[in-house]
């Protein structure tokens, strides 16, 4: 009877802690919200949709096979988002308040307990503290998967992403102690991509196939100061960037040549914009966002970006804030004030 007690008991421990294993599960409970709806995807294959977690009197439960570990995101209305590490067995606890998503707590694996700590350690830290210590971790832990996440979010899409050489420091640390990660892999070709576009160094040659069937090469505007502008109207924070265009246009009687490269994906709302700004240069507009060779072989990884090109189609100037990293030099190359 105390042997079948034991086991008992050993099994119930079993179950309790964790799922079958071929399965993750994802549970959370979030005070100060009643009902609503958060989403979930997954980057590294982990699911091949988005799918939509209901939240019933402050608490969700998701499961969805698992056979290998991946990375899930969880997308709040507000557009911020968790990272979750998991892997088939893994039982997830998300908790938080709804009023202060940022102090949400990710628990139940080693991964997610690791990095819940080390984001709420940091929390409200500026970004030189928190490039300073994703760093430190990535170097102390280049196995984990918390490592990856860490780069990608740092070193491709944030601050460190403009150190050159650290990023690739990193990054081969990370090749040699992940050899199979799949998203290291692909991003191979993203981080070579990222030199292209440099001050000093020539401009890479494309062709763009525009919506009336004309094509636009970056070669026959040399002998010409080219600007290069990406944007979306979707993205309210890149959409000034067909106004900075119109006016310098103006300003400069056209000497100024632009080619601009639309992100939209709804026909209508780019023909809205494009009459408001008045634009009189090639706006290319696939309706493909993202889906787009030309960005990946660019290096173009964010919106609003623009580039400044000068006579011999060599980089003058590039970066994601206009009136900080491209506006000063053409004030300066045509006398402007």
């Amino acid at each position: 009877m105390k042997r079948f007690s034991l086991y008992f008991l050993f099994v119930f421990t079993l179950l309790s802690c964790g799922g079958p294993d071929n399965q993750f599960r994802l549970k959370g409970e979030f005070t100060h919200l009643q009902q609503g709806e958060f989403f979930l995807y997954s980057p590294d294959g982990g699911i091949d949709r988005i799918d939509t977690i209901k939240i019933v009197g402050g608490e969700f439960e998701y499961t969805t096979p698992l056979t290998t570990p991946a990375t899930f995101y969880l997308l709040y209305p507000n557009y911020s988002e968790h990272v979750i590490f998991a892997q088939g067995g893994d039982v997830i606890r998300v908790s938080g308040d709804a009023r202060s998503l940022s102090t949400t707590r990710i628990t139940g694996s080693e991964d997610n307990d690791t990095f819940t700590k080390f984001r709420l350690e940091h929390l409200g830290k500026p970004q030189t503290e928190w490039l300073e210590e994703a760093t430190k971790f990535i170097r102390q832990n280049p196995t984990s998967r918390i490592s990856t996440y860490l780069f990608m979010k740092h070193f491709l899409q944030g601050e460190g992403a403009d150190n050159q050489i650290e990023r690739s420091e990193l990054y081969n640390l990370l090749c040699q102690s992940q050899p199979d990660n799949k998203l290291l892999i692909i991003w191979r070709q993203e981080i070579e991509n990222r030199n292209k576009i440099a001050v000093g160094k020539k401009f890479p040659q494309f062709e763009l196939v525009m919506r009336d069937s004309s094509v636009v090469n970056v070669s026959d505007y040399k002998g010409k100061y080219l600007l290069l502008t990406f944007w979306a109207g979707w993205n309210s924070n890149s959409t000034s960037l067909l106004f900075h265009t119109r006016r310098l246009r103006r300003q400069t009687n056209k000497e100024l040549a632009a080619i601009s490269y639309s992100l939209d994906v709804n026909p209508r709302l780019l023909a809205s914009a494009e009459r408001s700004d008045t634009v009189d240069w090639p706006n290319y507009c696939d309706f493909r966002g993202w889906n787009n060779t030309h960005l990946s072989t660019l290096g173009i990884r964010d919106i609003p970006y623009s580039v400044l090109v000068d006579t011999a189609q060599v980089v003058v100037a590039e970066g994601d804030n206009f009136e900080k990293d491209i506006l000063p030099h053409i004030k300066q190359i045509f006398n402007l004030k």
